[in-house]
């Protein structure tokens, strides 16, 4: 079940990441240190 749970987590960050680029702002999701950072 955690498999299928990780597609849906990977498939809804996509779909974020998508709509960012559309609206102009470009979305990095966390690093490896666990930092997010978000550029516009």
């Amino acid at each position: 079940m955690r498999e299928i749970v990780q597609t849906e987590i990977v498939n809804e960050q996509s779909t974020n990441i998508n709509l960012n680029l559309k609206t102009g702002f470009y979305f990095v999701s966390i690093d490896k240190n666990g930092q997010k950072t978000t550029r516009k």
